[in-house]
């Protein structure tokens, strides 16, 4: 009974949020211009930060703000890639008044 509430509770938490990024390519370039794209649901924050995060294995990772207070009914905002050092990164929209607090995740992908 308690494995079955658990994985209810699981599944409900995963369902809350159901902003999802998408990824265009697997490389991309420093001061190129992107446009990120997205889906959401109703229940999803109106609202959120999209950060690009180094996936190299440091603490804390290497975080770099790309659009504060992104509106999430777009669909969509362009950013350029920042100057950062080559490797895998991913993005991240996060909560705005919480970093730490991540909506939706990319796949890896490398900047050079």
């Amino acid at each position: 009974m308690l494995k079955l509430a658990l994985s209810s509770l699981v599944l409900l938490f995963s369902t809350a949020n159901a902003l999802q990024l998408h990824n265009l390519t697997y490389r991309y370039y420093q001061g190129e211009t992107l446009t990120e794209n997205w889906q959401s649901q109703s229940g999803d924050p109106a609202s959120f930060s999209l950060l690009l995060q180094s996936t190299a294995r440091q603490a804390p990772p290497e975080t770099f703000a790309l659009v504060a207070d992104v509106s999430t009914a777009e669909g969509s905002v362009s950013f350029t890639v920042p100057d950062v050092s080559d490797g895998l990164y991913v993005l991240n929209a996060v909560n705005v008044t919480n970093d730490n607090d991540i909506y939706s995740q990319t796949a890896s992908f490398y900047v050079s």
